[in-house]
């Protein structure tokens, strides 16, 4: 846990500079139990964000321009939903029943608001992570996860991609 603030930190306080040593993403999951959905909020910085969508879907979303191409959404939904998953009991959350809610900048990164349903009871949760991966080998996603009445930190890598919740 203590590596995971210190990331965070490293985080907050490289966002305001022109260019950042790190690549990092931190992503939040938290379940609304009076909506029923999980919900997921992905912060990343827009010019890696922009350079992992025009990789992985050949379209140039000009999010750093703020000139927004029209079908960003969707392809903003792509890209997350491609490279980042949810499997609850064993079966991944299919894209289509994953919802982007909204998505806004703030300084040089850009927070994604994603939601998807609660199923039946939750037996098993896995996460699967491997935003930006394809683009830089030193890559780190830090995900928190509030679930059972508790607070859980994972990092991923290259190399660590999947990791079980407890």
């Amino acid at each position: 846990m203590k590596r995971i603030i210190i990331y965070l930190i490293f985080f907050t306080l490289t966002i305001t500079g022109f260019a950042h040593p790190v690549h990092i993403t931190v992503t939040n999951i938290e379940p609304n139990t009076q909506k029923g959905v999980f919900e997921v909020s992905c912060k990343i910085f827009s010019d890696d964000l922009e350079k992992a969508v025009l990789f992985y879907t050949g379209v140039h979303i000009n999010i750093t321009q703020n000139k927004p191409v029209n079908n960003i959404n969707e392809l903003l939904h792509q890209y997350i939903t491609s490279k980042f998953s949810i499997i609850i009991n064993d079966k991944n959350i299919p894209p289509q029943k994953i919802k982007l809610v909204n998505y806004f900048m703030v300084n040089d990164a850009t927070w994604i608001y994603l939601e998807f349903p609660i199923t039946n009871k939750i037996k098993t949760l896995s996460i699967q992570n491997d935003l930006l991966n394809h683009l830089y080998p030193d890559m780190t996603n830090l995900v928190i996860i509030n679930w059972g009445n508790k607070q859980q930190g994972f990092t991923f890598t290259k190399h660590q991609t999947k990791v079980q919740v407890q």
